[in-house]
């Protein structure tokens, strides 16, 4: 065609390691004949593979930074929330604890008061521990445990939340030396069965540990008769915030948590679960 004076074309081709690379071609026409036909034409072939992939990587870290500014936002949205919650009711009991003459009343209050203490306190450690997961400032102290006295630790630990109408069983353990950071290990067991606690007003709950994978891996779990989940919840429930019943204290970030140590204890976590019958998470 007389109209062709300069093109562009952007392609792929297919290399001989059958993976495609793009290429752009530019071309002018430099020559005509007497009838205004192109006679020749000059131009060039680029490989453009490594422009389109950087301007994918740009496109990516730009949805990320909106992402995590979004994330952000409700983070703090959700912090600001839930510490007000136990500060509003420390500053209400303290008052009243200052006018109350009934010694009854003022047991009561004080209890409340420490009960919200040690909920803030726990906010303030989760997000502590977000903080120094995501800024990867968090230490691992590795020593060898032996978990039969460890487990029983734990299981003392955890009777002193124990609800009226639910027995904690600790599951038989056989002799096994770990070798691993125990107070990380200690907060994944306690996350655990805290929540185990929480979703459990009758029946039972137990837990321990089997050896796995020919003896190379050790699988801890805990085991409930609780409310369970549905099998879309389990999707979703080691995401920040969530909280299935918003009655339940706590900020949503435990099993968060739990799943960023554990990945970088360089180990797996899941959870089998059925609706009104109970879960288990290892």
């Amino acid at each position: 065609t007389n109209k062709l004076d300069e093109y562009k074309i952007d392609f792929r081709l297919k290399n001989d390691d059958n993976t495609y690379r793009i290429y752009e071609v530019i071309g002018k026409t430099h020559e005509k004949d007497e009838n205004g036909f192109p006679n020749l034409i000059v131009g060039c072939m680029i490989d453009d593979q490594e422009r389109l992939e950087f301007e994918e990587d740009l496109i990516r870290a730009k949805e990320k930074a909106e992402e995590a500014d979004m994330l952000k936002s409700t983070f703090l949205a959700n912090m600001t929330h839930e510490i007000r919650t136990p500060l509003n009711a420390i500053v209400g009991f303290s008052d009243l604890l200052g006018v109350e003459e009934d010694l009854e009343l003022r047991q009561n209050y004080i209890s409340l008061i420490k009960m919200n203490n040690d909920l803030l306190l726990s906010i303030v450690n989760d997000v502590l521990d977000i903080s120094r997961i995501e800024s990867d400032m968090m230490t691992f102290t590795y020593m060898d445990v032996y978990l039969p006295s460890f487990m029983k630790d734990i299981y003392n630990s955890i009777q002193l939340r124990k609800p009226e109408g639910v027995e904690i069983t600790l599951d038989a353990c056989s002799d096994i030396i770990f070798n691993i950071d125990r107070n990380r290990l200690w907060q994944i067991c306690m996350n655990l069965l805290t929540n185990a606690v929480k979703h459990t007003k009758k029946g039972s709950i137990w837990f321990g540990y089997t050896l796995e994978a020919e003896g190379k891996m050790v699988k801890f779990y805990v085991s409930d008769t609780g409310c369970g989940m549905s099998e879309e919840q389990c999707k979703h429930v080691f995401e920040r915030f969530v909280k299935y019943n918003p009655f339940v204290q706590g900020t949503g970030l435990g099993l968060s948590i739990c799943q960023m140590i554990i990945d970088r204890l360089g180990g797996t976590i899941g959870v089998e679960s059925e609706e009104n019958k109970g879960s288990t998470f290892w």
